[in-house]
């Protein structure tokens, strides 16, 4: 009963981390459209960073189109801000997300990285969610076990 109490707190606070980087995403996309000067902008930050949660897909799916469209109906100032300030959020995002990962639920940033792509190479988009936390709960399992002398090293 201990190893699903220990994968519970782990994936709590594997949920926890994720909470952590989509409001750093929404931090990102309200402030670069509220001095773009976007209607709606703090609905749509909020909006695009929730959808920063689905591996793969994330805002840009609906930023970069609605950057094309910008340029195509001829704004390409506003239509380089919102291509740019996608980027900057990727970017953020991705840089964050093995030392926010890594500090919740007890991995070193390069393991976390690691297993987020490791996950993402053997089961595709979803693998960059689900790496980490199964590395997460194997760790927090041995550690347990190990703590309480259950594993034996020699």
């Amino acid at each position: 009963m201990r190893i699903i109490d220990t994968a519970g707190r782990t994936t709590i606070e594997y949920l926890k981390a994720q909470l952590i980087l989509i409001l750093l995403t929404f931090l990102v996309l309200a402030v670069g459209f509220y001095f773009l000067d976007i209607r709606l902008w703090l609905l749509w930050a909020l909006l695009l960073a929730i959808a920063d949660f689905v591996p793969m897909l994330g805002p840009g799916v609906f930023m970069v189109p609605w950057a094309i469209v910008n340029f195509i109906m001829g704004n390409p100032f506003l239509g380089g801000w919102i291509l740019g300030l996608w980027i900057i959020s990727v970017v953020v995002h991705r840089v964050a997300e093995p030392f926010v990962v890594g500090k919740n639920v007890g991995l070193r940033p390069l393991w976390a990285f690691l297993a987020m792509i490791v996950g993402g190479i053997i089961m595709g988009p979803i693998g960059f969610i689900l790496g980490p936390l199964i590395l997460a709960i194997a760790y927090a399992i041995y550690k347990d076990k190990k703590k309480n002398n259950e594993i034996d090293l020699k």
